[in-house]
């Protein structure tokens, strides 16, 4: 698969502010209409770190009740 494949097919799983920084990076190209897949990569990389997914149950572990019972519900939601 071509590079710019590639990132085209990342890019439309994008979302809040993945999508935002994708946006912004590809209006700040110039001259080249789709970046290098590795240059891509390394771009997001250095924007989001290498973390590849939320921990969701991690962060249900570390939830305690630190004020009412609705905000902590809020936050278990």
């Amino acid at each position: 698969m071509e590079d710019g494949v590639k990132v085209r097919v990342a890019s439309i799983h994008l979302s809040d502010k993945a999508l935002q920084w994708h946006q912004s990076y590809m209006k700040n190209r110039v001259g080249v209409p789709w970046p290098r897949w590795d240059e891509y990569k390394a771009a997001i990389l250095s924007r989001f770190g290498p973390k590849p997914f939320d921990d969701p149950l991690s962060d249900l572990m570390k939830l305690r009740q630190s004020g009412t019972v609705e905000s902590y519900q809020e936050q278990f939601d």
